[in-house]
């Protein structure tokens, strides 16, 4: 894990902990909450790791995922599967970071091109957004958060959580993704007003 909190609620990344702050003990998940602990790998770099297993891996490790959001996962991919030469996986665990991804998708042998996709279906805290894109964006090229359109896209476009989900193209500039789960279709809010561009976090 290359993320972690302090008890005061900071981010803290373990590449600054030696220089930044190297007199401070306490480290916290910013997943479950629990106590973590900074040690450096056999190349040096440094890491957090969990005591014990992390609570919020071992809960979605169960067969509680609700039926809303495995059909959200099957649109993503049924989307996807058209395009040739992609491999996709769904619940692609990383150990590094403790954390199962909805989608995970590669190249087949061109290139080391990676995306993860997430479906996420309700209002959750801005931060849990930012260290999950820190930590998925140290292991893959791109991620891509669809909301669910019937229980998030009537929220207002400048509330914190929803500007850590903004991607950028130069076709569509700022945009949301949004998925209908009736409709089985993906939405794309296109050219949103630049003062609702991602903050640099």
């Amino acid at each position: 894990m290359l993320v972690a909190m302090s008890k005061e609620g900071e981010l803290i990344y373990a590449s600054e902990v030696k220089f930044k702050y190297p007199n401070l003990m306490e480290f916290y998940c910013p997943t479950c909450a629990q106590k973590v602990f900074y040690k450096d790998s056999h190349k040096g770099k440094g890491f957090f790791s969990h005591y014990s297993k992390c609570q919020l891996v071992e809960s979605r490790r169960s067969p509680l995922e609700s039926d809303e959001h495995k059909r959200g996962k099957e649109i993503i991919i049924e989307e996807l599967q058209g395009i040739q030469k992609l491999v996709l996986q769904t619940e692609l665990y990383f150990p590094e970071i403790n954390q199962f991804a909805d989608v995970y998708v590669t190249v087949k042998r061109e290139s080391s091109e990676s995306v993860i996709y997430e479906f996420q279906r309700s209002v959750i805290p801005a931060a849990d957004v930012i260290v999950r894109n820190q930590n998925y964006k140290q292991l893959v090229n791109q991620v891509h958060w669809l909301m669910d359109d019937y229980t998030t896209r009537s929220t207002a476009l400048n509330q914190r959580w929803k500007q850590t989900m903004l991607n950028y193209n130069d076709d569509w500039g700022f945009h949301l993704k949004f998925l209908n789960l009736k409709k089985k279709e993906i939405i794309i809010q296109r050219h949103l007003p630049i003062i609702y561009q991602k903050n640099n976090y």
